[in-house]
């Protein structure tokens, strides 16, 4: 049966890891991507809304006349 070898760690090696990860920038990037696609839905319900409104618009001036 073989044996396991344990090498000793070098310390160069961890210069070379990126470092970690700044959590709450991730958090805020995060959260600025979900609010500006929130608002462009937001913008888009809006249009869909104006749509309807002048549909109905027309649909009362096509009735009056």
């Amino acid at each position: 049966m073989d044996s396991l070898v344990l090498l000793p760690e070098d310390p160069e090696e961890d210069d070379e890891l990126p470092p970690p990860p700044n959590r709450s920038a991730t958090l805020f990037a995060s959260l600025l991507f979900f609010l500006s696609h929130l608002n462009l839905l937001k913008k888009k319900e809006s249009k869909r809304v104006q749509q309807a409104r002048l549909k109905s618009q027309n649909k009362e001036l096509i009735y009056e006349c």
